[in-house]
């Protein structure tokens, strides 16, 4: 299996397993024990659709965000700053998976 399959499988699990995840947070507020399964499922499938491909794309726009908060911060804070955003954009991307698997596969389709 090349590159663009892989990324294609990833695309279509992350699609997924952000439509999984959309229902179960609706879901989550009548019933809480089912909308928390259906986020722990959208969760793993997440990491999965990380495994298959996109994993890489994912920490540099997590590092890049983080850098913003490091930037736009004075000295003392700065540190706090940029590490509190790359651990957001980690969180963010862990339950939207498709932002950067998506960019990821426009990046490998552009380069061919």
């Amino acid at each position: 299996m090349n590159k663009l399959e892989r990324l294609e499988r990833a695309k279509k699990l992350a699609t997924i397993t952000t439509i999984i995840l959309a229902i179960s947070f609706m879901i989550n507020f009548v019933s809480p024990t089912i909308g928390g399964a259906g986020m722990t499922f959208a969760v793993i499938g997440g990491f999965v659709a990380y495994l298959i491909g996109g994993f890489g794309t994912a920490l540099k726009m997590a590092f890049k965000i983080g850098t913003i908060g490091w930037v736009v911060v004075p000295f003392p804070y700065d540190l706090t700053t940029g590490g509190m955003t790359f651990m957001l954009a980690i969180g963010v991307f862990l339950f939207l998976p498709i932002i950067p698997i998506n960019k990821a596969y426009k990046e490998y389709v552009s380069g061919m």
